[in-house]
């Protein structure tokens, strides 16, 4: 399958109509594509390569006579002798990802260019002024979405996995409770942090640490004033606590504090994540004194659906060794 950097690695290149003959289709995926979502690439000289449909086994052609960019890309039965049906590969890497601009022989000024207007009901693959745009970088990757690797081995780029603090990160530098990063929910401007499930249901004490990037600031907690390093007497519930840092009687930032017994997983990439395999890290913290733990793993979306709702699938590879 050939997906796009600019639908992060989402969605297929595929046939088209008569107006357009190559289109894209960026609701596609593993689960949902048939035979002709899937191309042959053929190495037909060491720089050049053909594209070949599975299903229809015709072949790619940039028709210099059609006028129109947006559908200069044609099928034909066999390749072409003049070299139309003839392309190169620019390696472009993002995220650990193979990307390629695919440009044409037979007028190598133009590239494959995903349309992002609408035409009807497709979106067209033209060839246009090369430019190596989003549009312009293309990834192929087989029925279990790992991506093709260059031939030239290329050095990893290990992601990082920075524990944000969402709505308070202007305000602090770090805020830890019992030694833990707590995970955060930036949307809902929430701190999760696990204890054992035997302590649920009780009154704790936990230690808070903190440092502000303002001297004039204080946090309260449930409207309490907590120094840091100081022990906060917490009952372990399900009740959301309030979580404030205040300059004198001025609110700066607001949150909630949420505490569960369960296992807390986090996903970090430095990248949109997409149908293909890249590189991430994953946070797992355990209730009780087990530190957190980093993985390095390899994360995709799983499923069509998956890559159009907020809470999304995700099929996850971990990596023993870096």
């Amino acid at each position: 399958m050939i997906a796009t950097l600019y639908d992060a690695a989402t969605g297929t290149v595929c046939p088209g109509n008569n107006t357009y003959q190559l289109t894209y289709n960026p609701l596609k995926d593993i689960e949902s594509a048939t035979d002709s979502d899937y191309w042959y690439i053929n190495k037909v000289s060491p720089t050049e390569y053909t594209f070949q449909n599975v299903a229809t086994l015709k072949y790619i052609r940039h028709d210099l006579a059609v006028t129109s960019d947006r559908s200069a890309l044609v099928f034909v039965d066999s390749p072409m002798a003049d070299n139309s049906t003839s392309f190169t590969l620019e390696l472009q890497i993002t995220n650990n990802i193979c990307y390629y601009m695919i440009r044409s022989v037979v007028n190598p000024a133009k590239a494959w260019d995903r349309r992002t207007q609408i035409q009807g009901s497709i979106y067209p693959i033209g060839v246009y002024a090369a430019s190596g745009a989003n549009i312009q970088r293309f990834v192929f990757y087989d029925a279990d979405g790992n991506p093709v690797i260059d031939d030239g081995k290329i050095p990893l780029v290990l992601p990082k996995a920075n524990q944000t603090l969402g709505a308070f990160s202007t305000h602090m530098s770090n805020f830890t409770i019992n030694g833990k990063n707590p995970a955060v929910d930036t949307s809902k401007k929430e701190f999760y942090f696990t204890v054992p499930e035997s302590q649920m249901s009780t009154s704790q004490n936990v230690k808070v640490n903190f440092t502000f990037t303002n001297s004039a600031y204080k946090l309260y907690i449930n409207s309490y004033l907590v120094a840091n390093g100081e022990d906060f007497r917490y009952y372990m519930g399900t009740d959301k606590i309030s979580v404030e840092i205040k300059n004198g009687t001025t609110i700066v930032a607001s949150g909630w504090l949420i505490v569960t017994c369960l296992p807390i997983v986090q996903l970090y990439t430095d990248e949109a994540v997409g149908s293909v395999y890249s590189l991430g890290r994953i946070a797992v913290t355990e209730p009780g004194d087990v530190p957190t733990e980093i993985l390095l793993s390899n994360l995709k979306l799983r499923g069509d659906y998956a890559s159009r709702v907020v809470k999304k699938a995700y099929a996850v590879k971990l990596k023993f060794s870096e």
